[in-house]
């Protein structure tokens, strides 16, 4: 609830230049009280009391009833002139609020965790984009600020008017999804990467990819998802590896995207985020874009930003023991050398759900290395494809905990195309 103050003001008899002026040097300040069908009526209000209630802060976003002669106006303050030289206020206006009435205002922002996030202990700064929110509220429900909690940002990362949860009743007046706060890099960091993609392309990258992640069930927020491919620095994968079989659970988690039609992606958490629903649950996609055995940073970010649990995160993983084309899900397990496995348990335990994409083995231990890493074969695409419009068109199923009937639903689905005999097993 709004706090109402008090204000006393007098009565001003005359209008126009010389009696405004009259009123200056009488230490007031000339003002108007209109709105609310009523006729307008001129006053005066205390020079130093104004001048401190200005300097206080909100000013325009206080209701405030004033006391002219006995009688109180419920108003707010709608604007007030300065001198340009001297910063001593002119004029002000009040609008009249009715009982009931629907105000729009402009809010002030407020940073909250700057020093929790990731980028500022990097050396990042705090940048803030965007000082006041435009809203549309009841007189009663003006908040006299908005909180924008930056604990989950990293160097170059940006905080959205959508990342924002506004107040019941309260609806922002912005028509894009403007940019509050970023973290600004310090000096030096571009070189930094240009370094470390230096360091990248003479082959000092892992060599396997992590794992593509999708919404869990029954999170309270959002369940964040996860795929990526090997590439080191803040960008989506190197196009060499956009068809990689180490890559299926990245492409997974982008036809998830496309199908659903989830806001564009955009670079947060060591990674990028799209945001969305499947089957009324609001999902949030996360392709981390970290080096391959640091992918569980992202994650943990993610998790730690919309405080979930393990066991609300869901990853999509390729799967060497599984034949092309068959998906297992399952929850918690071993990692079987799976490097990114290995380190998102190592940041949020070993509880999540994996959905396993089978893409075969080559048969002999000591080719493995190169067929992960080898692009998909062209008489696998058909199969790839019609895998990731499957898991797509099912993925609801997984948002609402259905992890047996999505198992079960993408293998008749991949049957029906002809990629598997009638009478294969689907739901083990």
């Amino acid at each position: 609830m709004a706090t109402v103050k008090e204000l006393k003001a007098t009565a001003r008899p005359q209008s126009g230049k010389g009696a405004a002026r009259a009123e200056r040097r009488a230490g007031r300040v000339p003002g108007v009280i209109y709105g609310n069908n009523q006729p307008p009526v001129t006053i005066s209000v205390d020079d130093a009391e104004l001048r401190q209630r200005i300097l206080a802060g909100r000013f325009l976003t206080t209701i405030y009833d004033i006391d002219l002669e006995g009688k109180k106006h419920r108003v707010i303050p709608r604007d007030f002139h300065l001198d340009p030289v001297r910063d001593f206020p002119l004029h002000v206006d009040f609008m009249r609020l009715g009982e009931g009435a629907t105000i729009r205002v402009s809010v002030p922002l407020r940073i909250q965790n700057a020093e929790s996030a990731p980028g500022v202990k990097r050396g990042g700064a705090v940048n803030v984009v965007t000082h006041t929110i435009d809203l549309e509220c009841s007189v009663d429900n003006i908040p006299q600020y908005i909180e924008a909690d930056v604990s989950g940002l990293e160097i170059s990362y940006s905080l959205h008017l959508s990342d924002i949860k506004l107040p019941p009743g309260v609806k922002s007046l912005s028509r894009e999804d403007v940019t509050l706060v970023t973290i600004v890099p310090p000096s030096g960091y571009a070189e930094e990467l240009k370094a470390a993609a230096a360091a990248a392309a003479a082959g000092t990258v892992a060599t396997t990819a992590a794992p593509g992640a999708a919404p869990a069930p029954g999170a309270a927020a959002a369940a964040p998802a996860a795929g990526a491919a090997p590439a080191a620095g803040a960008k989506a994968p190197a196009a060499k590896y956009a068809n990689n079989r180490h890559n299926i659970g990245f492409t997974v988690v982008d036809e998830i995207a496309r199908h659903h039609g989830f806001a564009p992606w955009r670079r947060r958490f060591q990674g990028e985020t799209a945001e969305g629903t499947l089957d009324h649950e609001r999902v949030i996609l996360l392709r981390p874009s970290t080096f391959m055995n640091e992918s569980g940073r992202a994650v943990q970010e993610a998790a730690n930003f919309f405080k979930l649990a393990a066991g609300d995160i869901t990853v999509f993983q390729d799967e060497l023991e599984l034949p092309p084309a068959k998906v297992r899900v399952k929850v918690g397990g071993g990692i079987a050398g799976h490097n990114g496995l290995r380190s998102i348990s190592s940041h949020i335990g070993n509880d999540y759900r994996r959905v396993r994409l089978g893409i075969g083995h080559p048969g002999v231990k000591e080719l493995v290395h190169s067929y992960v890493l080898s692009d998909f074969a062209k008489d696998d695409r058909p199969w790839v494809e019609a895998l990731r419009q499957a898991i797509a068109d099912n993925a609801g199923l997984l948002a609402t905990g259905r992890d047996s009937t999505f198992q079960n639903k993408v293998h008749l689905a991949m049957q029906a195309k002809g990629f598997f005999e009638k009478g294969e097993e689907g739901d083990k």
